[in-house]
């Protein structure tokens, strides 16, 4: 059949079609599927309510969520300077009995870029404050910033490398090293717990 020619290609494809409708209304002359009720796995039973609810008491009594779980991941994900480098961890050791006095509750953290290492001490002062010695290697003059939940301290490190953060308080905390030279980035740790 070319474009033009109104002949059929076919006997009877020019004749009216009985089941074909030109109403766009859907037809609606079958009965409606049967109610299947409750679908499988959609609504726990009574059974799956109560295991459910004996093995969150056994995990909550095993392992409990710690509390400040959500204050730490909200100050954890708090930002941070864009350009900053971030300081990583590299280890963190108890100091041996022998090498202090008391309690041995001191802990030792350390931290590092590609050019920067940080040593720190943390010493439990009373159940809410801790003191933080540290030291940067190299050795360099600069501005430090710790910054808690509550309030954000400032320090700078001496000649040789060294600083202090005293009476900080325990909880969540992130260092911050400023003013490095050399249009150095300033480096930040991560969240750490003193």
């Amino acid at each position: 059949m070319t474009p033009h020619d109104p002949t059929p290609d076919h006997p009877g494809d020019d004749a009216p079609r009985d089941d074909i409708s030109c109403d766009p209304s859907p037809r609606d002359d079958r009965d409606p599927p049967a109610d299947p009720g409750p679908v499988p796995g959609t609504s726990p039973d009574i059974d799956d309510v109560l295991l459910l609810d004996e093995i969150r008491r056994l995990y909550t009594a095993a392992d409990p969520v710690p509390p400040d779980l959500a204050d730490l991941s909200r100050f954890a994900v708090d930002p941070h300077p864009a350009d900053a480098d971030l300081l990583r961890p590299r280890e963190s050791l108890p100091l041996p009995a022998a090498a202090v006095r008391g309690p041995n509750d001191l802990r030792t953290l350390t931290f590092e870029t590609s050019t920067l290492t940080i040593a720190l001490t943390i010493a439990p002062l009373t159940p809410t404050t801790a003191r933080l010695d540290g030291w940067i290697a190299p050795a360099t003059p600069c501005h430090l910033t710790l910054r808690t939940p509550t309030e954000t301290l400032t320090t700078t490190a001496d000649p040789h490398g060294r600083f202090l953060f005293e009476h900080t308080p325990r909880g969540p905390a992130q260092l911050t090293v400023h003013d490095l030279g050399d249009e150095a980035p300033a480096a930040v740790s991560p969240a750490l717990v003193l």
